[in-house]
């Protein structure tokens, strides 16, 4: 098969319906997925047996209903075709009720609160806005549907259907904004995105012997790497690696994820894959299925993927640089400058309009990429700055303050071109947390482990409620572009303080965004709270997105896995620390101490002595610090409060620990030190 072939191979793709269903069938199938006409049980029923004769012709002996809870990744539970009759014979079944719904144990996933333990039933209902699938592996083939999960009582429990909804909000108010402009021939319009998703690759047989690694998916300890770093950013793929990448490409492709750029990231052992730009829904599912990928095909080849955001202190971290946009499906780019004055005019609204978004809700962006493990990367002179800030270049941001500033109406908006076509040489702001590339806006700040569901709801509803408050001031207007400069000025003077075109890294930075009322939110707990703000919960209830239950049951998750992770990290170090690194040091002080009487004349063993044991002195101090820390912090009941613990208290107490561990690793030879080292990791 020619590689190219292989796209969408494993695909239930409208064209096999089309292909198997009657011309009125697939009319009725492509009205139910527009949603112009609801789901009935007759079509159900014949997009089944199609469904069913496909996958199992194709080799598959199970379906799954494909979902996504709370927990951050996928869940599925496989139930066989074969079933049996009333007589016990064998028989095939998979009927329109299979397809459409399902029951699943749901008390196990993370809720928020939203129901007791012992109420278990979920129920996942078929999501007909993205194809069902087939997943290989080891020889097994199963049919996954994709669906959304929810309570008995209608409230989502996944990540899937609150995207939906933010994508149908934002529609909506883009439509809306559309026709003030005379577009009466856009129908609908979609977020694109594609994100850039970074990773490491160790050494399984090395990953084995981590601890750390195996637990918590990221190092706990290790001195800094001293090897060649620059050197591996866009250089020549390995040929094992490059073996990996092709395996992994060409899954992604018969899953029809459009793969399309591959290369060394800036750290040793670091890559990234890219997908090309596509509509939102289905590149949400795709970055799920890309993490699954990469860390299973890494096992076939002996290694490990690490989507940590902060594996090894001292280099790189990994993220997931989300390009959105918005667009409409007959071809227009909303962030793009146009061929004509009335164009532009357009596009500089759709610019205002997310500056309006960004700054209100400044808080709430910062929270939907806030995680322990992202606290590590954000502000790490690798990564943006946990200050939410928005880049537009020069030129841009020279056209706005034009408009603004111009009091003697010497711009005309629908009349005067401005001189947009300047921002095709607009440059990239690296540091930017939100940086503007000329048709869409790069959003730096998720971390490499996130899923994009998350971020993007939160992008899709803040710019469908400032697109709304826009259209409403206008929709009545006698003087459409006259009105349209008017809010268009006063929304940038109010709301221009988070622009910011220079460096994003430096100190100075900090200072100025806190004389311009920006929040520097480092940490996770305090970032959480923008979910659960009476500004924040008005906004989703009125765009339907969601409720105030499901924010709350957010939030609480959130916390909790917060918690749990920081604990988690904290009573390993201590694991390591007491059970292996110690008795370590004091076998090479043994050893020191034995060669030292052997040797008297070697008087500078007398000194490593001295070093060592006031090391395993502070580490064994510190150790007991960090315990009473852990007792102290598990004696917490109220829940935010535990969190601000860990993040403050247990986390210093942490750092202390580890301070102490790495001197110590740069003061043993390497046959004593009992883990592999970042030398070995990462070469």
């Amino acid at each position: 098969m020619d590689n190219f072939d292989m796209f969408n191979k494993n695909v239930f793709t409208a064209d096999i319906l089309q292909n198997n269903l009657s011309e009125e069938d697939f009319t009725k199938y492509k009205d139910i997925v527009n949603n112009k006409v609801e789901l009935d049980r007759q079509i159900a029923s014949k997009i089944a047996d199609v469904m069913k004769k496909w996958a199992m012709d194709r080799g598959a002996t199970h379906y799954s209903h494909w979902f996504q809870p709370l927990t951050g990744t996928t869940a599925e539970k496989q139930t066989s075709f074969l079933s049996i009759d009333i007589k016990g014979n064998p028989i095939i079944d998979f009927s329109y009720s299979a397809l459409i719904t399902g029951e699943i144990d749901a008390s196990s996933f993370p809720n928020g609160g939203i129901r007791s333990i012992f109420e278990a039933r979920g129920l996942v209902s078929w999501d007909y806005t993205y194809p069902a699938f087939l997943k290989e592996n080891s020889g097994d083939i199963v049919l996954c549907i994709p669906t959304v999960l929810k309570s008995l009582d209608g409230t989502s429990l996944d990540k899937r259907r609150p995207l939906l909804n933010s994508c149908e909000a934002l529609n909506n108010q883009v439509i809306r904004i559309l026709r003030l402009f005379g577009d009466n021939e856009s129908k609908e319009t979609f977020s694109a995105v594609g994100s850039e998703q970074e990773y490491f690759l160790v050494k399984k047989d090395l990953y084995d012997k981590r601890k750390d690694f195996k637990i918590t998916g990221r190092t706990l300890f290790g001195k800094e790497f001293i090897g060649k770093t620059r050197t591996h950013y866009m250089s020549s793929i390995s040929n094992k690696t490059g073996k990996f990448m092709k395996s992994v490409q060409d899954e992604m492709w018969k899953l029809g994820i459009p793969a399309q750029v591959k290369h060394n990231e800036v750290a040793p052992c670091q890559y990234e894959i890219v997908p090309h730009f596509e509509n939102l829904k289905a590149a949400a599912n795709h970055d799920f299925l890309t993490m699954e990928l990469l860390q299973r095909e890494a096992k076939n080849h002996g290694k490990v993927c690490i989507l940590d955001e902060k594996p090894f202190k001292g280099i790189n971290g990994s993220g997931k640089h989300n390009n959105w946009s918005i667009n409409t499906t007959d071809g227009k780019q909303l962030f793009s400058y146009g061929k004509n004055a009335k164009e532009n005019a357009r596009f500089i609204t759709m610019i205002v309009a997310l500056i309006s978004a960004l700054d209100r809700h400044a808080d709430l962006i910062r929270a939907t990429v806030a995680s322990n493990n992202n606290d590590n990367r954000l502000s790490g002179y690798e990564a943006p700055s946990s200050i939410v800030s928005l880049y537009l270049g020069k030129e841009l941001t020279d056209v706005l303050k034009e408009i603004a500033n111009d009091k003697e109406g010497k711009i005309e908006l629908g009349n005067d071109l401005l001189s947009l076509p300047k921002l095709n040489i607009t440059d990239r702001n690296r540091t930017s947390p939100f940086a503007f590339l000329g048709n869409r806006f790069e959003f730096r700040m998720p971390g490499a482990s996130a899923s994009i569901a998350v971020c993007n709801t939160v992008l899709n509803t803040i710019m469908a409620e400032a697109l709304k408050d826009i259209t409403d001031k206008l929709e009545n207007s006698n003087n459409f572009y006259f009105d349209l400069k008017k809010v268009i000025s006063e929304l940038y003077k109010k709301h221009s303080r988070i622009i910011y075109n220079g460096n994003s890294y430096i100190e100075e930075w900090e200072e100025e965004a806190k004389n311009l009322g920006l929040k520097n939110i480092k940490r996770a707990p305090e970032a959480f709270k923008a979910f659960i703000t009476e500004d924040s919960i008005k906004m989703f209830e009125e765009f339907n997105v969601y409720s105030k239950t499901e924010l709350f049951s957010r939030y609480n998750v959130k916390i909790e896995k917060y918690i749990k992770g920081v604990i988690t990290e904290a009573a390993l170090m201590l694991e390591i620390s007491k059970q292996d690194i110690l008795p370590q040091v004091i076998k090479y002080a043994k050893f020191l101490q034995e060669s030292y009487n052997e040797v008297k004349t070697m008087t500078f063993l007398q000194d490593e002595i001295n070093i060592v044991s006031k090391l395993a002195n502070e580490l064994n101090e510190n150790n007991r610090v960090l315990q009473e820390s852990i007792n102290k912090c598990n004696l917490i009941e109220d829940r935010d409060e535990k969190a601000k613990f860990c993040s403050n208290e247990l986390k210093e107490k942490m750092q202390k620990l580890r301070e102490i561990v790495d001197t110590l690793e740069e003061n043993l030879p390497s046959d004593f030190w009992p883990m592999p080292t970042y030398e070995e990791l990462l070469n």
